[in-house]
């Protein structure tokens, strides 16, 4: 029942904090993406993975979420009325941008194999 309850909570916090990242942050030209929250057992804590795009704003966007975090905790808290509320830490998620780095090399590598 326990591993349920975090796994849900996980799922909830991503989806609202998704929403108030795009309500309440000015990111020009940036597509953040949540790509998973991961709650601990004790419920304390949550890390919240993120991906950018374009790749190359990833650290100052990511500075900037983290910046607000305080506030969208206290936001969830609110919303959720969870208790205990984890703590959120953000962590740059560079998976989407390692996968299409692959995949372009593996189409390169396919486009020069039949010539």
């Amino acid at each position: 029942m326990r591993l349920h309850r975090k796994e849900r909570l996980g799922s909830l916090i991503r989806e609202e904090l998704a929403l108030m990242i795009a309500r309440e942050i000015e990111l020009p030209g940036v597509l953040p993406t949540i790509t998973d929250v991961v709650v601990d057992d004790d419920h304390s804590h949550a890390t919240v993975r993120v991906s950018f795009f374009p790749s190359d704003t990833s650290e100052r966007s990511l500075k900037i979420i983290q910046k607000e975090l305080p506030r969208f905790e206290h936001m969830l808290w609110k919303k959720l009325g969870v208790r205990p509320m984890p703590h959120l830490t953000a962590h740059l998620d560079r998976g989407p941008e390692n996968a299409a780095r692959v995949e372009k090399a593996l189409l390169e590598d396919g486009i020069e194999s039949s010539d």
